[in-house]
């Protein structure tokens, strides 16, 4: 074994327990910074985070580090990134996104049904979407008196093109709460499942003739309850 860098003054048994330590670390590191799990902790994720990672590792670390410049470094990185974990534990919007995307695919697959993710439907998803999050819950409705009142009038204040091109439209709305921490893949899955277990929105999700859409997410910040809102809007027509 070849003395890695900073550990050349340690004597080689130590060397030995120091590269174990210092692999342990980052295995822990990269769970934290990127989600990868390459061990099996997500049956003890809760106990390994609260006692291990948090008590046992800083614990054992310090004799041997406090030697390394290498291994000072990276202690210095993995304390931050243990007095941040609320932070890195927050959900992703890109991820979330992504992953129910991966889910709506697979279950159109199942139906033999194509339909296209079209980005250029995200500013009408937005633009609801921040009404329904400033509401504090989630509606298909403005206003009485706004000219943007339902679906069909935003999509053509956004499409004013569109007018009269004879295109059929849907809007699909969830506001989901995990109650705890879960992933962002869990979190996309309970979102899914919020539209299947409505028949309204199933229908619409599952239109053949509603070929393209799109999903935006938005985060509730620091939110006791996890609480993620949901808009996607389909069409047949391909905006312009």
């Amino acid at each position: 074994m070849s003395n890695p860098k900073g550990l050349k003054n340690i004597p080689a048994i130590r060397q030995k327990v120091a590269m174990f330590l210092r692999n342990i670390c980052l295995q822990v590191i990269t769970i934290h910074l990127f989600g990868f799990k390459v061990y099996e902790f997500e049956k003890n994720q809760i106990l390994f985070h609260k006692y291990f990672v948090r008590m046992n590792i800083l614990y054992i670390f310090v004799e041997i580090i406090k030697k390394s410049t290498t291994m000072k470094n990276i202690l210095n990185i993995l304390v931050g990134l243990l007095l941040s974990v609320n932070v890195f534990g927050q959900y992703n919007v890109d991820e979330i996104k992504k992953e129910f995307d991966i889910l709506y695919q697979q279950h159109l697959d199942s139906l033999h049904t194509v339909k296209t993710i079209h980005e250029d439907l995200s500013p009408l998803c937005m633009y609801h979407l921040n009404y329904c999050v400033k509401k504090g819950f989630v509606t298909h409705f403005e206003d009485d008196d706004s000219t943007m009142y339902g679906a069909k009038d935003r999509y053509l204040h956004f499409f004013p093109n569109m007018d009269g091109s004879g295109f059929k439209g849907g809007e699909v709305m969830s506001c989901s709460k995990s109650g705890g921490k879960c992933t962002d893949k869990e979190m996309a899955k309970r979102i899914f499942k919020c539209y299947m277990n409505s028949k309204a929105h199933k229908k619409l999700l599952e239109d053949k003739k509603l070929t393209y859409y799109n999903f935006e997410f938005y985060i509730v910040p620091n939110s006791p309850d996890n609480v993620v809102y949901s808009i996607g809007f389909l069409s047949s027509l391909k905006v312009k």
